[in-house]
């Protein structure tokens, strides 16, 4: 099983160089943020995000495309709260929300595959158990539906303007409060984007930080065997 991951897009189209030199890839998991960017115009985002959809619609199972919080404060419940972060394209909102919400069901919010667990930032102990998580739960689903049933579970919340809080959700949670109460059940290692790093960082190899897009860097899975690759 060959699995390829690619952080963080903010509406560039460097994931379609990795899917290049990866056609023989079983699955392409995609780790959320497709917009809010800086330098990238609204209009080439909005047709970035059309092309990834595109990519999930014509291969089916073998995309997986997570959900990062630059994604989620465009949908109503968000919006309606006024919960804006950094970047929010207040000018293109309705047409970025409408686009979202017409491929919800492109969308989720947790995968898993072995004992890896993908998020955009990652899961702790704490917001499981503040969202009456149970050890007997499928941990996928029970992430999968909070997202469509109950999207307040993962506003921000804390005191760090950061999103540094053992209480942040999957879409929020920063490095530091993450290794100090990520959820380990059956010691699972967990790849996450959302905070940018130089270079991908691997800490015990239990914790992969791949949000690196002036590095070239992304992480290559091949049964179960974790290295970092360059397109």
């Amino acid at each position: 099983m060959k699995l390829v991951v690619i952080s963080d897009v903010h509406g560039r189209s460097a994931w379609k160089e990795i899917v290049a030199q990866n056609k023989d890839v079983d699955t392409f998991i995609f780790l959320g943020d497709y917009f809010d960017s800086f330098d990238i115009a609204a209009n080439e985002q909005l047709l970035n995000f059309k092309e990834i959809i595109k990519f999930k619609e014509e291969n089916n199972s073998k995309v997986v495309l997570l959900t990062g919080n630059h994604d989620i404060h465009y949908l109503p419940y968000f919006m309606n709260s006024g919960e804006h972060y950094s970047g929010f394209q207040g000018s293109r909102a309705y047409e970025i929300s409408h686009l979202i919400q017409a491929n919800l069901s492109n969308l989720q919010m947790a995968y898993q595959h072995g004992d890896i667990l993908f998020t955009h930032a990652g899961v702790t102990s704490t917001w499981l158990k503040n969202n009456d998580f149970d050890k007997n739960d499928d941990i996928i689903k029970f992430i999968n539906h909070l997202f469509i049933h109950r999207p307040a579970a993962f506003r921000f919340v804390g005191f760090d303007p950061y999103g540094d809080s053992r209480e942040s959700s999957p879409v929020w949670v920063r490095p530091h409060s993450l290794m100090s109460n990520a959820y380990q059940f059956n010691e699972l290692k967990q790849v996450v984007g959302h905070t940018e790093y130089k270079d991908i960082k691997i800490v015990k190899d239990q914790y992969y930080f791949t949000d690196s897009p002036d590095s070239g860097e992304y992480l290559y899975i091949e049964d179960n065997l974790i290295t970092i690759k360059i397109y």
